[in-house]
Order: C-alpha cells, then structure tokens, then sequence
C-alpha cells in the first residue's frame, strides 16, 4: 500500500514523509514546485506536475485520470483548496470517497468548507460557539441585531486565518468590509480562551489518536501557531464529539480540529481534513498510527494518547515560523527565546539540523548589522555556555556550533 502526499506548500509537510518509512510500500510526492521533498532520502519518487500556480496544479490532478485512478492506500491532501475543488467536482462520488479522507458522501461537505462544517456540527448538535450562515448582505445586516459582540466573520473557504475578521462590537462593523466573493458566510460569537490544536487520525469512521496542545505563540490572531504546549487535557470532552463525527462522516485520516477552551469545556471551531506542520509528532509521542492504518496492529478499544505526566507538560517550537516572525517583528527576544528552544523545535526533531542552523544564521544576520555581529555572536556564545551541559553535548558532538560561527562570519 502506498502513500501520497499531494501538496501545495510543500514546507509544511516536509517532515511527513520520515513518518511514513518502512519497506513494503513506497512514499510518494506530488508537487508543482521544486522543495525538499524531491531530494528528501524518504521519499521513493517525487513527481512534478506542470503549473504554474496552485490554481493550474489543482486542474491538473483532477483531469489526471489516470493518477486519479492510480491513488489507493494512505493520501494526504496537503491543502483545504485541493480537497474543496475535488469534493465538488463532476469526479465520479465512489473515486471521491476512495482517495478523499472521508468515506461517507456527507462527509464531503466539510471538505475546505467552514459552511459546511458549521451545519455539520450544528446537525450533530456539537458544543460549538453560537453560530449563524449567511447568504447575502441583508440577512446579515439583519442577524447581527441578535449578536452582541465580539464575534467573527469567516469566508466560507478554509485559509489559516486569512479570511476571518474579528469585531468587538457592531458599531465596528460594516457592510462593505465583507468582500462579496466571501459569501455565504460564517457569523459567530467569540469566545475568549486558549486555543486549542487536537492533531487527530481516523480510519474508517473510528477515532484511533489524538495528540493534545495550546498555543503559545501564533502570527497573528488567527494565523498558523509556531510555539505550542503539549499536555493532557483536563477534560476529554472533546473526545466524544470526534468520535460522534468520524462515525457519521466516515472520517478516514489526518485531521487538524480547533478549540477553544472556555473554562472547562472545549468548544470546536474547526475541523479540517489535512494534516498541518505538527501532525508528525505521532511518532515522537510513540503513537504507531501507521502500523494501525496498515493493519499491521488492530483498532484500539479506544482512542490512543501521548503518556504525558499528569503535572508534566512539553513545549515544542516551529523555529521556521519563529525566527521568519523574529526577522519580520525585528524581534531579538523571540531569536533568542528560540535558540533556546533548539533542541525542542519540530527541525530538531524531524532531523533536519542544517536547515536548522542556515535559520539560525540568516535571522543572525538579518537582526544584527554588520558592525555588531561580532559582539552579538559573543554573546550567543555566551548564552550557549549558560545551557545545560546535557543540551549542549548534542549541539557539539553535532558539529553545530562551529558550522554556526562559520556561516555568520562568511555572511
């Protein structure tokens, strides 16, 4: 059986493919650009579609019919768009359901669609914020007589935040900040709480894992997280509710669902059907979600966890997101703070330590002018020497240290 990975952006999904490793079948990229995953040791073959742009490259997988034909085993879609463009297309329903991750027809409207996610969880009666779908500018103009504030107006299309707008009140808000291409709309409260990321994997309409953390850091409200916390949950409400929606939309694979925590009670947002840059962490958490899917180990009773201490919690730092948001904020603090995070971040534990460092020296050379690279090298170095001896023995034995100092000073 094999895998595909089909994506957009391939630097979100680029420590995927060491997830999938094994001997029996063979890991396969699909892509229109050029990235790691075309060099990457654990991927058997990387194809490249011809386009130009994510528009072109989706038109072409779904005219493809003989690689549409081809997909069978375990397919990540790496983008909302894909899935959308491909749930509603004149693709006959059975190919949908076979090569999209989920495998009941009404699952197929939670595909890129926040639309079609909120009229599933309202029909399911989820606990979710007070949420209304509108058509036109009228009925929204009319609806939001019944919404005090704050609240949120989301475009029906999934996009990390890009089509959200918050408003604290509705003297702040007006007609013409909706863009008419957004409609139908997504009207809801906003409640305030931590923000809640459950990474989850289904397979045939059953819950099989799930990995639990809060935000700590973001860019921006609503954009991607770069610096989360993973504990246990202190109430596994949430559980039931992706138990009640795998069963009735057939879920079947990576799923990224949202949260947010109001007191005790975790109150779904999102459910989207892609994995995101985090859903790796499977495998450092020991969750053998790949020997389940292949049938290599049968369903559990019930759902699968990491074994996190009751009082004991795990922060793991994306340090691409971190030191590219340093770099755009001018923010030395959070460079710093995620130097610090080394052996904690996704780079480090996906094993991609030079790309790793070449971050390390192009946020050093971009915060720092030339004049005082010398003085700031200093005192990383210095900082360096604070750490724990047990932090720094892997750094060293890894050659990193001076690998650094020889890239920022040949910058």
């Amino acid at each position: 059986m094999n895998k595909y990975l089909i994506v957009i952006h391939p630097e979100l999904h680029q420590n995927f493919p060491k997830l999938f490793r094994d001997q029996d079948s063979k890991t396969i990229a699909i892509g229109f650009t050029k990235s790691s995953l075309s060099v990457d040791k654990y991927v058997d073959e990387f194809r490249l579609i011809n386009a130009d742009n994510g528009y072109e490259f989706i038109q072409s997988i779904i005219n493809n019919k003989e690689l549409l034909k081809e997909l069978n085993g375990l397919i990540l879609w790496g983008d909302d768009e894909i899935m959308y463009q491909i749930a509603n297309s004149k693709i006959a329903q059975n190919l949908k359901l076979r090569i999209l991750p989920v495998r009941k027809k009404i699952g197929l409207q939670i595909l890129g669609s926040k639309v079609g996610q909120s009229k599933i969880f309202k029909n399911l009666e989820l606990k979710t914020p007070k949420t209304k779908i509108i058509k036109s500018p009228n009925q929204l103009k009319q609806t939001l007589k019944n919404f005090q504030g704050p609240f949120l107006i989301k475009g029906d299309r999934l996009g990390g935040g890009a089509f959200v707008r918050k408003y604290e009140s509705r003297k702040e808000f007006a007609l013409k900040d909706v863009n008419a291409s957004w409609y139908p709309i997504v009207l809801q409260d906003f409640i305030d709480g931590p923000v809640i990321s459950v990474e989850a994997f289904f397979k045939k309409g059953k819950l099989v894992a799930w990995i639990y953390s809060a935000y700590e850091g973001a860019l921006g409200e609503f954009g991607p997280s770069y610096l989360r916390t993973y504990k246990n949950p202190s109430n596994l409400d949430f559980e039931a509710d992706l138990i009640k929606l795998a069963d009735h939309c057939g879920l079947d694979g990576m799923f990224n669902c949202t949260y947010i925590l109001s007191g005790s009670s975790h109150y779904l947002i999102e459910a989207d059907g892609r994995p995101n840059s985090w859903h790796f962490l499977f495998d450092h958490f020991k969750l053998p979600i790949m020997q389940i899917y292949q049938g290599e180990m049968p369903l559990p009773n019930s759902p699968l966890s990491p074994k996190i201490h009751p009082n004991k919690s795990e922060k793991i730092i994306d340090l691409n997101r971190s030191i590219s948001h340093a770099i755009n904020q001018k923010d030395k603090k959070l460079y710093f703070y995620s130097i610090l995070k080394l052996f904690n971040s996704t780079n480090w534990i996906s094993g991609r330590r030079i790309q790793l460092i070449k971050q390390i020296a192009r946020g050093f050379k971009t915060l720092y002018p030339f004049s005082l690279r010398k003085g700031s090298f200093l005192l990383l170095v210095k900082t360096f020497r604070k750490l724990p001896v047990t932090w720094q023995k892997p750094f060293k034995k890894s050659g990193a240290t001076k690998f650094i100092a020889h890239t920022i000073f040949r910058l």
